[in-house]
């Protein structure tokens, strides 16, 4: 069976003669034009070079005429450069009319020279009539305006506007050549494309009856699987080879297009599957958004306490799971949120980091079923759980710990995101508590400092008069204090303020506000609280300060103190002067004696 290719080099010889005659026309037709564009480049390249003698003429004869008429020496700047221009560029368009087109090359070489020997006799000149002008500035002013220089250099211009005459006469003369090669060229390109279009189309319409039938035959087979048959077979007894690859190669993807479609249908399933991967991970990050939010607006731990305990159970639902938070001293965990409906060994409320893998390894930690892992110590033989450290700013805060029924491999990445919410959260509430803290409490008591005691005494009194509610105050001294600490020293002093402000904080009620006032002087506000009930509490203090041992950092003791205790109250004084009447019964306990509780009169 014969190929197309074979009956179309059978029946088109005269076409490729056509072709092949047009292409060796274009090809001749382009050598000649790239001739004649070479030359006229080197023209143009020499009518350049020409330019540049000229600016060297121009820049001698206006620094000559300049220097003589003024005398000013920055006139011979352009004069130089015209000595240096000048036989450099005669140089340059001699070396281009030797190397370039040999038509008039003689009469371009005898104008050149003619350039060169006027321009050497000008510049004789005006070497002459710079020295003249040194010598006699009057003679050379003569000399300047006889004209003699101009006539030299109206002569030198001739020679130039002659041999830029020539050089455009050759640079026409080749574009004129370039462009009847061009339209040559054009004309005889078009007769053979013209005339192969023709022998082609011929031989086309021949063989376009064969092909014919092949196509109507491929279009039925594929209106036949447009509509849904993809067993139909396209014949393959057809008169060229090609035709009848062509045929094989559609039965050939006939049968490719159903397996194709089983592919396409498996990739939507998988493509719908991801999808909602994709939405689930959307509304995961959309949750962890407004989880954040909430929780920044969280002003206290506590805040955070009840915020987390309602929504985490809408985060993981079916999990059970904790948060549990360093200490101070950060020697043990305590829990702090719990949620779900079966606990991790949830009764244990405290644990030390080295009863969890997670906090050891410093990553998280998951044991499952599927994944041979030892379960944490304090888990026992607890399975499906993970444990993530709460990482922030460097920093671990503690865990968030997860537990499921069953292995969930989908919640790894949103426990472990939820877990750096939680922790970047409650690391800023812990810092702005430590702040706060600092900021109204005493650094070696632990109490209210002053500062806060200031701004709470007036809310209280506020609220006393608002609410017809006595308030009493408690004004405390150390006894004796300063000389306790010359002859103990300042670290016991410290000791004893220390160990009194914890006895005053075990003493008072949760509602009662401690403050350190100044020095060894403390003050106690008792809301609610009268004449009588506020002097039962100071002399409770005074008794307990009386039995209290106090220890130094390295637990050696220290001899007992006592306290004298002024009192007052709004039920026996007024608000303006309640806290200068505790004062001065602190005063009168001192004056009797110290080691009493006086109230105020």
């Amino acid at each position: 069976m014969r190929t197309v290719r074979s009956y179309i080099l059978q029946h088109k010889v005269l076409t490729w003669v056509l072709l092949v005659f047009a292409a060796v026309v274009v090809l001749l037709g382009n050598l000649l034009n790239s001739y004649y564009t070479l030359i006229q480049e080197r023209y143009t390249q020499e009518q350049n070079q020409t330019q540049g003698i000229m600016e060297a003429l121009l820049n001698l004869e206006t620094g000559s005429r300049g220097y003589v008429i003024t005398g000013k020496t920055e006139f011979l700047e352009p004069f130089e450069l015209g000595k240096k221009q000048f036989p450099s560029s005669i140089a340059d368009v001699q070396t281009l009319i030797l190397d370039g087109p040999r038509n008039r090359q003689q009469d371009r070489l005898k104008l050149l020279q003619d350039i060169n020997d006027a321009g050497k006799d000008w510049l004789q000149y005006a070497k002459g009539l710079q020295q003249l002008r040194a010598v006699n500035f009057q003679q050379a002013q003569r000399l300047v305006t006889s004209n003699a220089g101009k006539r030299r250099m109206d002569h030198l211009r001739l020679l130039m506007a002659q041999l830029q005459t020539v050089q455009m006469e050759l640079l026409t003369s080749a574009r004129n050549k370039s462009q009847s090669t061009l339209r040559i060229i054009q004309i005889s390109s078009l007769l053979g494309m013209l005339l192969a279009a023709l022998a082609a189309l011929w031989q086309g319409l021949r063989l376009a009856s064969r092909m014919t039938l092949v196509f109507q035959r491929m279009l039925q087979g594929t209106r036949a699987i447009t509509q849904g048959d993809y067993s139909h077979q396209v014949p393959t007894h057809v008169p060229f080879q090609e035709a009848r690859l062509v045929a094989e190669d559609f039965n050939h993807m006939a049968q490719k297009l159903v397996l194709s479609r089983q592919a396409i249908q498996d990739s939507q399933t998988t493509l719908t599957h991801n999808n909602l991967a994709l939405e689930k991970i959307n509304s995961e990050i959309t949750r962890l958004s407004s989880l954040s939010d909430q929780l920044q607006t969280c002003l206290t731990l506590q805040e955070a306490y009840h915020t987390l305990t309602f929504l985490l159970p809408d985060f993981l639902p079916g999990s059970s799971g904790e948060v549990m938070l360093f200490n101070a001293s950060r020697n043990q965990l305590s829990q702090f949120v719990v949620w779900g409906n079966d606990p991790l060994n949830l009764h244990t409320l405290t644990m030390t980091p080295s009863e969890c893998f997670s906090l050891r390894i410093g990553q998280p930690y998951e044991v499952h079923p599927d994944h041979k892992m030892m379960p944490c110590p304090f888990m026992g033989e607890t399975q499906n759980y993970q444990c993530v450290p709460m990482l922030a700013q460097g920093d671990t805060v503690g865990i968030f710990r997860v537990k499921n029924t069953e292995h969930r491999p989908d919640q790894n990445q949103l426990t472990r995101n939820l877990a750096k919410q939680l922790a970047l959260a409650i690391a800023n509430l812990q810092l702005r508590e430590a702040l706060r803290n600092q900021s109204i409490r005493d650094g070696l008591t632990g109490v209210y400092n002053r500062r806060y005691f200031e701004e709470a005494y007036q809310r209280e009194l506020d609220r006393t008069a608002r609410h017809l509610h006595p308030l009493g105050v408690l004004m405390l001294d150390v006894d004796h204090f300063k000389r306790y600490n010359d002859t103990h020293g300042h670290e016991a002093g410290d000791a004893v303020l220390k160990s009194f402000g914890q006895l005053l904080g075990r003493t008072v009620r949760s509602s009662d506000l401690v403050c350190r006032y100044g020095g060894e002087e403390f003050v106690v506000l008792l809301p609610e609280t009268d004449l009588d009930t506020a002097l039962k509490v100071a002399e409770k203090i005074r008794t307990g300060t009386e039995q209290m041992q106090p220890l130094t950092q390295d637990g050696l003791k220290l001899p007992f103190i006592t306290v004298s205790v002024g009192v007052a109250s709004t039920s026996s004084t007024t608000g303006e002067t309640l806290l200068s009447a505790a004062d001065q019964a602190l005063y009168a306990s001192k004056k009797a004696g110290r080691n009493r509780v006086t109230a105020a009169s």
